[in-house]
């Protein structure tokens, strides 16, 4: 889950970036908040790659083993965990469409639209303070050759595993 928690990160450092930028009122604001755009929807679309093959037995047995002996209710955690990730995956599935909609017909609707996906995430229960989320942040379900399977670009694999 490592991987996954990398692009959440990721993801929560680009919208606090977006978050910053108030307006589009020129064509230069519209130009960088489409390129954000198109930077969440990458994003997602990874994310979305990532959930779906932690899902998958043979990972799913390496998460269920990873502290099950160390820790007290791994088992419930782990399934905790994935109930957060799919909120996660539906905030987007919900939000980017409507991002774009603000972008392309409403940019006075922008940073509304930035801010209720924010919300969206910490209603999930992702955020940088979640402290029960350590072990998760360091279980490293999968190897280089998941990864790239995954994840077709080799820079952002090498950036994730460092």
């Amino acid at each position: 889950m490592k991987h996954t928690f990398w692009y959440i990160d990721q993801l929560m450092i680009l919208l606090t970036e977006v978050i910053a930028q108030f307006g589009l009122d020129t064509d230069s604001q519209k130009d960088k908040a489409r390129i954000m755009l198109d930077q969440i929807k990458k994003y997602e679309q990874i994310l979305r790659k990532l959930v779906e093959n932690h899902k998958l037995t043979e990972h799913l047995n390496t998460l269920h083993n990873y502290h099950i002996d160390q820790i007290p209710d791994w088992a419930e955690r782990v399934n905790s965990q994935f109930k957060k990730l799919d909120a996660l995956l539906k905030v987007l599935e919900e939000d980017i469409p409507k991002l774009e909609h603000a972008l392309q017909s409403e940019p006075e609707m922008w940073g509304s639209r930035i801010r209720d996906m924010s919300l969206g995430f910490i209603l999930a229960g992702f955020h940088h303070a979640e402290e029960n989320m350590e072990e998760f942040r360091k279980a490293a379900v999968f190897e280089r050759k998941h990864l790239q399977e995954i994840i077709v670009e080799l820079e952002e694999i090498e950036s994730v595993l460092e």
